[in-house]
């Protein structure tokens, strides 16, 4: 079932003022809205243009009410940070002098970065804090190297994350 019946009352539109706004008679919308007829695609961008959702959302396909802006900002604040992860691991292991081929960086991030989501969320829904003490007491307690931080945050601004990238695709490609 769609949800333009729901927007539109979110919206606080009457049926007759939101098909007279939009040009759609209204025996149509009411059409839409009973679910005795399907929104024909040319129709359902226009309408979820309107209410600034996805087409997915509008005819219920999404369960949750995130526009398609949220999820480009969502994605793209993602990716900026996947790279600076990457990039920070390049640094340790250039620094620490660890030779590893390219394919074995590349599955050694992805490996540690799964392995983090899955501790994650296992401290998320672990209920013993002595044993989380104790399993996390590294990330509890160790402390970078004095001056590391202010260091960090000069190396890793979006513009240099960018250029380090670029310039490790064009050595591995």
């Amino acid at each position: 079932m769609n949800r333009l019946k729901e927007l539109r009352k979110r919206d606080k539109i009457t049926q007759v003022a939101f098909a007279k706004d939009n040009g759609i008679p209204l025996r149509t919308l009411q059409s839409w809205e009973n679910g005795e007829n399907q929104i024909k695609p040319e129709k359902a961008q226009q309408l979820a243009d309107i209410f600034g959702v996805s087409v997915g959302y509008l005819l219920g396909f999404n369960i949750d009410d995130v526009t398609e802006d949220e999820i480009n900002f969502h994605n793209n604040v993602m990716e900026r940070m996947n790279k600076e992860a990457f990039i920070r691991f390049l640094d340790f292991i250039t620094l620490s002098d660890i030779v590893l081929s390219d394919k074995q960086i590349e599955m050694i991030f992805y490996q540690l970065q799964d392995l983090s989501e899955l501790n994650s969320d296992y401290r998320y829904t672990e209920t013993d804090v002595e044993k989380l003490k104790s399993m996390y007491s590294v990330k509890l307690n160790y402390m970078p190297t004095e001056g590391l931080i202010k260091i960090s945050n000069i190396l890793y601004k979006e513009d240099a994350i960018e250029e380090q990238f670029e310039q490790y695709k064009k050595i591995i490609d």
